[in-house]
């Protein structure tokens, strides 16, 4: 369900809180015209933008019934039936009722209350305007005696106050702006009106106006619908005008107020909201009833940013106080929508999707606020992209250093005329934090341009001091025996070392032939074992084998020696000397 409502970010919490608060008037889609005040937590962490109140959102902190919206401090609440109440936010968040958290309630007014504003620098006052040209300022050390900026009368240029502001830079300085067109600065320390600015083009007249909405003036010629100080300059301000022929933003300096310094045009239809940057003076806000929000540079007059058209009016923006990377924006949809300027922008396929499925009712009829094929774009993927960057991302001066402690900086320095800048200047400076360091540097420099950096090295060896080593390494780098000269830096000798390779080679040598014994030896252990027959003993009668193979014996003679039993002696030898006989006997015949 959506619900018509203003808002107000939280000045002081470290992450922002944002209070929504019914407007006066706004029905829901169940004809309720019930009024409350909701402190919303968003999760910021969130990828996507935040639309408070839409299906899916988390619920409110708290809430309290009749009131309107300024958390964090002290929450003023202007009412439809011109009270002013003041309520206790931490009482809220902590669950207290209406009755528990209520500070004050004042019925002052005889009329609606319209406007609200808290003193930037002294946060104990509280101005606030409605019908009939009241405006009151209101000391919250003691809130029961409110009084009017000029005492014992009013301003004869207001009628209906639509917005009131504190100078951002002086604290007695206030100006409000009415649905006559005019624009009243008044000085609440000499209690005297200082300048009346009114716009012919935005002037409305007092006959056959009637109140709607917000408290903007409808029928005949518009007059004033907002008002937003310089965030530096204490003597300039911007106004709104909502008249739909005339929409357009007037850009006044209180030293020449005869005429609006600058005229802002862009939107199509009246201008109902103005919110100026407090980070950064070239950041200016505005809505309207073209259903538009755009981001100007007030100094080039130009705009610079834009967020996606909605559906219906845009009535309020504001930029978060605390973080300028924020805005919130109120449509007449029903929605609060918050922005960041350090998003990117969503595909075209994304954006259709995120409007397609974002029905604000259905369309059979039943709901009679719906409008057939009527879809509300869905604020979550609005984006603000700007052609510049903001103040607090720029640099407000550029360096690098260089090779040899050169240091090169860009400066961009204001100039005299506002919105421009003096012409960038480029700094080139040499940087020494290190005094002796570099005049080691340029000694050494001195001495490798002039060829003599061996007497330098030399130099250097004979210091003590640490390095004197390096010093002699790199010197013996010059020297004709340059080989000898380092390793006898490195604690060699060349005799020694010739000594310790020859008993290696001495020790490798001894360990070789000890190895090839060892091999031997295994080698003979390795050999198979060998069989042999012993000869027998022959007596001296006999003759010996080998005579007789070798023939000296006749034939005769050995057949006469030859005994009766010799041939039953053969027939018994064992088979193996049966062999060798035949063997012999072979080799005799030959």
């Amino acid at each position: 369900m959506f619900t018509t409502s203003t808002f107000a970010w939280s000045p002081y919490a470290s992450l922002p809180l944002l209070a929504t608060g019914t407007v006066a008037g706004a029905l829901d889609e169940s004809f309720s015209n019930e009024s409350q005040l909701e402190i919303w937590a968003p999760d910021f962490l969130d990828k996507h933008e935040l639309d408070l109140g839409t299906p899916g959102q988390n619920g409110p902190k708290g809430f309290v019934k009749d009131t309107a919206s300024r958390p964090k401090g002290v929450i003023a609440a202007g009412m439809e039936n011109g009270e002013l109440a003041l309520w206790d936010p931490a009482k809220i968040l902590a669950g207290a009722g209406s009755t528990g958290s209520l500070i004050l309630r004042n019925n002052q007014h005889t009329g609606p209350v319209r406007a609200l504003d808290f003193n930037p620098i002294q946060s104990s006052l509280l101005a606030s305007g409605g019908t009939g040209g009241e405006v009151y300022i209101w000391d919250l050390k003691d809130p029961s005696k409110p009084y009017t900026p000029t005492p014992g009368s009013r301003s004869t240029k207001l009628d209906e106050i639509t917005s009131v502001a504190w100078n951002q830079q002086v604290q007695y300085v206030l100006a409000g702006a009415s649905s006559t067109g005019y624009t009243v600065v008044w000085d609440l320390r000499g209690k005297r009106e200082v300048v009346a600015l009114a716009y012919g083009g935005g002037a409305g007249t007092l006959a056959g106006q009637t109140s709607h909405g917000n408290g903007l003036a409808v029928g005949g010629r518009r007059g004033m619908s907002a008002i937003a100080w310089h965030p530096d300059n204490a003597t300039r301000l911007v106004t709104a005008s909502e008249d739909d022929s005339s929409p357009v933003i007037m850009v006044w300096d209180l030293r020449n107020a005869r005429a609006p310094e600058k005229i802002l045009t862009g939107h199509e239809k009246g201008v109902l909201s103005l919110s100026w940057c407090k980070q950064d003076q070239d950041l200016l806000l505005s809505c309207g009833k073209d259903n538009r929000v755009l981001c100007w540079n007030p100094q080039s007059s130009e705009i610079i940013g834009e967020l996606p058209s909605a559906d219906n009016w845009a009535f309020q923006v504001e930029w978060c106080p605390r973080n300028p990377d924020l805005l919130a924006s109120a449509f007449f949809d029903g929605t609060v929508g918050i922005h960041s300027i350090q998003s990117t922008n969503e595909s075209t396929t994304s954006t259709a999707m995120t409007t397609s499925t974002s029905l604000v009712s259905s369309a059979d009829g039943s709901d009679v606020f719906n409008v057939s094929g009527f879809t509300r774009s869905s604020q979550s993927g609005a984006t603000l992209s700007l052609k510049q960057p903001p103040k607090w991302l720029r640099r407000p001066v550029s360096s690098s250093f260089g090779f040899g402690g050169k240091l090169l900086s860009v400066s961009n320095l204001p100039s005299a005329q506002p919105g421009k800048n003096q012409s960038s200047v480029v700094h080139l400076r040499n940087v020494v934090t290190e005094e002796e360091i570099v005049a080691r540097a340029q000694k050494l420099q001195e001495a490798v341009e002039q060829g003599r950096v061996n007497a330098y090295a030399e130099e250097k060896a004979g210091k003590e001091g640490g390095s004197e080593s390096i010093w002699k390494a790199l010197l013996s780098t010059y020297q004709a025996e340059s080989r000898d000269e380092l390793v006898a830096l490195l604690g060699f000798s060349k005799e020694e070392v010739k000594v310790k390779i020859g008993e290696a080679v001495e020790k490798l040598r001894n360990a070789d032939v000890v190895k090839k014994d060892l091999e031997e030896e295994d080698l003979a252990d390795m050999r198979p074992p060998m069989v042999s027959f012993a000869e027998p003993e022959l007596h001296e009668t006999e003759t010996p084998i080998a005579t007789r193979r070798l023939g000296l014996v006749s034939g005769d003679d050995a057949e006469d020696r030859r005994s009766p039993d010799s041939d039953s002696a053969a027939m018994e030898k064992t088979p193996s000397e049966m062999s060798g006989t035949t063997s012999d006997a072979g080799y005799s015949a030959g």
